[in-house]
């Protein structure tokens, strides 16, 4: 972890939302994001045309946070993987990803969670995904902060 916090996602979203951006894995696990700081990539999020995995796990964000995530993620149609678990999801966070990831889209999400109902209540498992994406960056795509 780089201790990233708040300041450092607000930058890491300035550099997403340029246009010449062409950054497509980031790893940023296991830092001090909080809800602040899933906004700032969230906004991010929204704009980018690059991006093709995002790691953001274990980053302290709440369930306000990850909504804002998940409500990006409906305008993002590059974006295939996003690992997020270890995070504080809820019932509105949960209920809104399981509406993203039941929505079609040209291509699917690759995501680190499941989100499934059980007694009129929603719940979330870890997946194991081993994709490409996640191990491979050619050297020109690297984001040196």
């Amino acid at each position: 972890a780089n201790e990233i916090s708040v300041q450092g996602m607000q930058a890491i979203s300035k550099l997403l939302k340029q246009e010449n951006c062409v950054l497509e894995s980031l790893h940023i696990s296991n830092n001090r994001a909080g809800d602040l700081g899933a906004k700032a990539i969230a906004q991010a999020l929204a704009v980018n045309k690059s991006l093709l995995h995002i790691d953001l796990t274990y980053n302290s964000i709440n369930d306000d946070g990850l909504c804002r995530l998940a409500e990006s993620l409906a305008h993002n149609q590059t974006l295939l993987s996003f690992k997020l678990f270890g995070n504080n999801f809820d019932q509105n966070s949960m209920g809104l990803f399981y509406q993203l990831m039941s929505t079609e889209r040209e291509n699917p999400w690759y995501p680190d969670f499941a989100v499934y109902i059980v007694d009129e209540h929603f719940d979330m498992a870890y997946v194991e995904t081993q994709l490409m994406l996640d191990i491979y960056v050619s050297q020109a795509n690297l984001l040196l902060i």
